[in-house]
């Protein structure tokens, strides 16, 4: 049994989409977090609690897991990064997006987290997280696509950041 203090690997997934919609329409349904239960099945709730931190809760059967989630970076129509607080899942990630044509943006994920449990590590040895981020994204595209855009709910605030400006120190990258 290896010790419990002994730092595990992370497991990092990327997947791509290239989804029928305008590059800032793709860019503002994803900081519209408050509607991701609206199409992302395991995560039950989102409650933005400031410009750069929000409270996540995900349900997979009778598991249900909470964290904070912190912005790390935000640059508008072009990437967000953050990474979770506390709570019961640690992972960093970060959505890039890039306009393929005027009326269709690539959206380009990638998640780097820490499997716990016994479950959580043979799932990763298999691909599952890279699976699962893949039908994230997928049912991201099609939610877009069906509702023409974000509903403005989110709190978070699009600032904007001229592109030439170095990204702030504390931004992490993954």
């Amino acid at each position: 049994m290896a010790d419990s203090s002994t730092p595990r690997p992370l497991r990092k997934a990327t997947r791509s989409i290239v989804v029928k919609a305008p590059l800032s329409a793709a860019y503002k349904q994803w900081v519209d977090l408050e509607s991701f239960p609206d199409f992302l099945e395991p995560v039950s709730s989102v409650a933005v609690t400031s410009e750069t931190y929000s409270h996540w809760v995900l349900s997979v059967g009778r598991i249900t897991r909470e964290f904070d989630a912190e912005i790390l970076e935000q640059i508008p129509d072009d990437h967000l990064s953050w990474r979770t607080i506390g709570g019961d899942l640690a992972f960093t990630g970060r959505a890039d997006f890039a306009a393929v044509d005027d009326d269709s943006t690539r959206v380009t994920l990638s998640v780097s987290w820490e499997p716990h449990t016994a479950a959580e590590r043979a799932a990763a040895t298999v691909g599952i997280d890279a699976r699962v981020i893949a039908s994230a994204l997928r049912s991201y595209a099609k939610h877009l696509v069906s509702t023409g855009g974000p509903k403005g709910r989110s709190h978070v605030t699009i600032k904007s950041v001229d592109r030439d400006d170095p990204p702030p120190a504390n931004a992490e990258r993954v």
